[in-house]
């Protein structure tokens, strides 16, 4: 196991988090919001299983991870979304 290299991986999942706090935020308390470090976190937490599911050849993937953590949790809060809906339409 390769831990800087894993370490690298979620920093840059974590830094394309806040690039997406940073290019949504309003204003400094922004930053503050519980959803910006939810953004955060998950973008950290998209790096690291980036880190075992990425390829050896394609996009660098240190640009893949940015990315990753960038749009990943969009994903992930759309999938919970969809998810609530058909649970309350549920009987």
């Amino acid at each position: 196991m390769n831990v800087p290299e894993i370490l690298l991986f979620i920093f840059l999942g974590a830094l394309g988090g806040l690039t997406y706090v940073f290019m949504i935020s309003d204003s400094w308390g922004d930053f503050r919001e519980f959803n910006s470090h939810k953004r955060i976190i998950l973008g950290a937490i998209i790096g690291f299983i980036y880190f075992y599911l990425h390829s050896d050849w394609g996009y660098p993937n240190a640009v893949m991870t940015w990315v990753s953590g960038y749009m990943g949790p969009t994903f992930v809060d759309q999938l919970v979304e969809k998810r609530k809906k058909v649970a309350a339409r549920s009987p």
